[in-house]
């Protein structure tokens, strides 16, 4: 693996690598999280039922994967990030949109993220800290956790 060399700057046709079956595992292991779990279900905490939710959540990835799907179709084409390829379509000063949106997405996700997992980390900690308290061997120990997991 090497360092990148390119920047922000044009990738030459022969220097790209890669398939979007590729992002697959990317993308899995990212909302394969608690949070995404959490925020998948707020249409039933909110009282949808399950199926309302559902569909709410296949059409508004339809409607998003429409308008993404668009923008990164120039990616390839351009041989920039799309970050870097939205001032073309929105000026300069018109790409601080789209950033401002990251930059809020990013640390609302980051904020919800804490607020969702701390509280299933306390739980799992204080778990194990009071396994710990009744193992007095190291067998016991294991046994002990086997059978709680």
């Amino acid at each position: 693996m090497a360092i990148e060399t390119h920047s922000i700057g044009f990738i030459p046709e022969s220097e790209r690598y890669g398939h979007p079956r590729r992002l697959f595992t990317v993308w899995f292991g990212t909302n394969l999280s608690i949070v995404c779990m959490t925020v998948g279900m707020l249409g039933v905490f909110a009282g949808l039922s399950f199926g309302w939710a559902l569909l709410a959540l296949v059409i508004g990835n339809a409607i998003g994967t429409v308008f993404m799907a668009a923008h990164s179709a120039q990616g390839p084409h351009l041989g920039i990030p799309q970050m870097i390829q939205s001032r073309a379509q929105f000026g300069v000063l018109g790409a601080a949109l789209p950033l401002l949106a990251v930059v809020v997405t990013y640390t609302l996700y980051n904020a919800a993220n804490g607020a969702v997992v701390a509280p299933a980390l306390a739980a799992t900690s204080a778990s194990a800290r009071s396994r710990r308290r009744r193992c007095s061997g190291w067998r016991r120990c294991w046994s002990l956790s086997s059978a709680t997991n």
